[in-house]
């Protein structure tokens, strides 16, 4: 910059090297800014070091983070995959035990085990018309929130109900409704099933078997 003033030297010999001096400036427009300092500098260098060991550091912290992010989520869908998974294995495996010659109350405690291993380990059970109580029902069912899906047959009165018990302090989860609607379809098809086969037996068994009578043809005797 160039500066115009009045200059008075502090020294009588300014002619012995450097020497002090005042300046003396009538107004700020004594002050000119000739030319503007150059970008390479090693204040602005070091500035811009510092900037790119930032980025460097804060996209390496965000790489570390979206890493553990895709990890988790991986593991996340595996689990998730392999729930699935088992759930298909154990309905398969229901419907062929409806297809068999299981016990109908044995199908049925199944039914409600597969509900509470889907509802992550909560008491299930199941009631027939008749009042009778299969599975994991808790002894103090009044002190859980209960969540009902009726057992509808296909025509006619209900079959009974599929319960799952839950912490009252738990908020109600809209997989709890959709997993006792699964296993309440897989009951009345269970229960409607059995009783197809045992009214098929009944009237196989009450049949009476057709008698067929064979009438000898007569005979002829000619005498010669």
């Amino acid at each position: 910059m160039r500066v115009t003033g009045v200059c008075t030297v502090r020294d009588s010999s300014p002619f012995n090297g450097p020497v002090a001096f005042d300046l003396l400036l009538r107004s700020f427009d004594d002050i000119e800014v000739v030319k503007r300092p150059s970008l390479l500098s090693i204040s602005n260098l070091v500035f811009m070091v510092i900037l790119l060991l930032l980025a460097v550091i804060a996209a390496g912290a965000l790489g570390v983070v979206l890493m553990r992010k895709v990890h988790g989520q991986t593991a996340a869908m595996a689990v998730l995959t392999e729930a699935e998974a088992a759930l298909e294995r154990r309905r398969s495996r229901i419907l062929e035990d409806i297809s068999g010659s299981r016990g109908l109350a044995e199908i049925l405690e199944e039914i409600a085990e597969m509900v509470s291993s889907n509802l992550d380990g909560a008491p299930c059970w199941c009631e027939d018309a008749d009042g009778a109580r299969l599975g994991n029902c808790p002894p103090e069912p009044h002190r859980l929130r209960i969540v009902r899906a009726k057992v509808q047959g296909r025509s006619g009165p209900a079959l009974g109900a599929l319960f799952a018990g839950f912490d009252p302090a738990r908020p109600p989860e809209a997989r709890e409704a959709a997993a006792l609607s699964n296993g309440a379809r897989l009951a009345t098809l269970a229960i409607e099933t059995r009783r197809l086969y045992s009214d098929l037996r009944r009237r196989s068994s009450s049949t009476c078997s057709p008698t067929f009578t064979i009438a000898s043809p007569w005979t002829s005797v000619l005498t010669f």
